[in-house]
């Protein structure tokens, strides 16, 4: 039994979100890219600041963050 899904198709309420992340102790950079955007978001964030990360990934539709742009139903795990 196979325990990667990641070739499994999202149902239509649900987006997938790609998030790359660069790491180093001063700044850590993070790309974020939704199924069916042409661009990928980039960002550049201090080092250890979760707090910016999570705004950065979870931001509201009408600022485009990668949560608002897969739907009101976003759930970030």
């Amino acid at each position: 039994m196979r325990a990667d899904h990641t070739d499994a198709p999202a149902g239509c309420e649900y987006a997938t979100i790609y998030v790359a992340f660069e790491l180093s102790k001063a700044k850590w950079q993070l790309g974020i890219m939704i199924t069916g955007a042409e661009k990928m978001s980039r960002y550049g964030i201090d080092g250890g600041n979760l707090a910016e990360l999570s705004s950065c990934i979870g931001e509201s539709p009408s600022e485009g963050g990668a949560a608002g742009q897969a739907g009101s139903d976003s759930v970030l795990l």
